[in-house]
């Protein structure tokens, strides 16, 4: 997003190293360091960011997270799938993980990421901690995202389901 504060700066910095380079390097978080508890899947962050990282010969990728699935597994499984394969269609790896994952609670599930990709993707809020979630996450946000979890166990089938679903 060359909106948020410092990201054509960086971006810049990729391709220059990119066309200076053979072999370049990247580490970045894979979840939001700032404030880690609130979900953060960052679908659109890296949909966008693997692909110029890699075209701009990133071969010591190091992605940090902790063990935070709870949080921001949709971001770091793309990660994943995108570093082995940068040719596959981001939204494709989404949908598998959504439904390999969550099973038939899998489309709930994906608005629900969905939506809390947006929240983090087209608020203009950079503040990177709790300070903007009241922009971020306002009560209508609140209620839908809580309808979609709802949803997403009513559902869920199986044990295993639903104990994803809770996470």
């Amino acid at each position: 997003d060359a909106a948020t504060p410092g990201n054509a700066d960086m971006r810049r910095a990729i391709e220059g190293w990119g066309r200076a380079a053979a072999v370049t390097g990247g580490y970045a978080y894979t979840y939001n360091l700032a404030e880690p508890t609130a979900p953060n899947p960052m679908i659109a962050r890296w949909s966008a960011d693997i692909p110029i990282l890699l075209a701009n010969h990133c071969r010591f990728w190091i992605p940090e997270s902790p063990a935070n699935f709870e949080t921001s597994l949709p971001g770091q499984y793309l990660i994943l799938r995108l570093t082995w394969d940068p040719a596959q269609d981001p939204a494709a790896v989404i949908d598998r993980l959504m439904m390999e994952f969550y099973g038939h609670a899998g489309p709930a599930m994906k608005e629900y990421w969905g939506c809390m990709d947006d929240a983090w993707a087209k608020t203009p809020v950079y503040a990177g901690g709790e300070f903007g979630y009241s922009e971020r996450f306002p009560p209508e946000f609140m209620r839908r995202a809580r309808g979609l979890m709802n949803q997403a166990m009513g559902a869920a089938r199986t044990p295993v389901e639903r104990s994803r679903v809770r996470i």
